[in-house]
């Protein structure tokens, strides 16, 4: 299989006879590859969506080959063809794939199964929240211990005192639908609440401390903290080690010319969280005071990495004694 940007038909697949061919709005593809696999059939599927390609190879109703604009392994190839409400297809009456791929022998029900039970997920998702400006904060301790992965940790701290879902998209750079599972487990673990009177939402409001919230990490005796820039960005530091800079490589990435493409770094360790200079044009400062070595850095410290400025919090902090935590039950 390959994730090409632009697929091009290999020249047999030009000189193949078509045996089926029609509209997804009138077969649509879950229908269409349950039928091939059924019936056994062995030929080359091809659909498109606009600029967008798929491609399927079939041998004895099994799928040989596929790629698709946009999908890289076979799941998410039949996951973005069954997505398609529109567009042509075309079934030709040959295998056509390219020279030295080794083919595939895979069941193509299973996946067109898995497919609609993500899709019947995704719409359960978008049903319960219909309304990209409803608005969550974080609110008061959990029912007993909880565990989040870094995912669900970042949306939380996102969250902070109020944020629309809208912005909670624009912020985290994840699928409404993956985003929206995140906020239902943070909600049903009772860590963030609707704001019923946004207006009433004050962006000083203090994150409340969630001392019985555990990340998931093999370092039990390390904090874990934040940087929140002025408008309530968060940037959770999850990482033994976060690099900070302007571009998008780094785990706290700040867009401003005054920062260095590589900047600072903070180090997580048992005593506390560690903040160097990485040879930044501007300077790191912590409270006014440069940053010549490292800085074991303190609760409500203000941090400027050229001229942004952002404030250090420790948002959770584990205890020795922590041993073994129980996971939290997926919505």
């Amino acid at each position: 299989m390959s994730n090409p940007a632009a697929i091009r038909a290999p020249a047999k697949l030009l000189a193949l006879r078509v045996i089926l061919e029609g509209s997804l709005r009138h077969f649509t593809a879950g229908e269409l590859l349950s039928l091939l696999g059924q019936n056994r059939h062995t030929g080359t599927l091809d659909a498109k969506l606009g600029d967008a390609r798929a491609r399927l190879a079939f041998r004895d109703g099994r799928v040989a080959w596929a790629e698709a604009t946009g999908a890289g392994d076979l799941g998410e190839i039949v996951t973005l063809l069954m997505s398609w409400r529109e567009g042509e297809f075309w079934f030709l009456d040959d295998v056509a794939m390219p020279e030295g791929v080794t083919p595939l022998a895979v069941d193509i029900a299973p996946l067109v199964a898995a497919a609609e039970q993500r899709a019947a997920e995704e719409q359960r998702l978008l049903t319960l929240y219909p309304d990209e400006q409803m608005t969550f904060r974080v609110v008061g301790q959990p029912q007993g211990d909880v565990k989040l992965d870094p995912a669900e940790f970042a949306v939380l701290f996102q969250i902070g005192p109020g944020r629309t879902l809208a912005q909670l998209r624009a912020g985290a750079n994840r699928p409404a639908v993956e985003l929206y599972g995140i906020v239902a487990r943070l909600q049903a673990a009772k860590l963030i609440e609707v704001v019923k009177d946004p207006d009433a939402t004050q962006s000083t409001r203090k994150i409340p401390a969630l001392t019985n919230v555990k990340p998931v990490t093999e370092n039990k005796q390390a904090p874990i903290g934040t940087l929140t820039a002025d408008d309530g960005t968060m940037h959770p530091l999850l990482e033994e080690v976060t690099t900070i800079g302007r571009t998008a490589a780094n785990a706290v990435a700040l867009p401003d010319g005054s920062v260095s493409s590589t900047h600072a770094r903070v180090v997580r360790t048992p005593e506390g969280f560690v903040l160097e200079d990485s040879g930044s044009r501007n300077g790191t400062f912590v409270n006014s005071e440069k940053v010549a070595g490292k800085r074991v850095l303190a609760d409500g410290d203000t941090v400027r990495f050229g001229k942004v400025l952002l404030t250090f919090n420790v948002a959770v902090e584990t205890k020795r004694k922590d041993t073994t935590q129980p996971e939290l039950k997926k919505a």
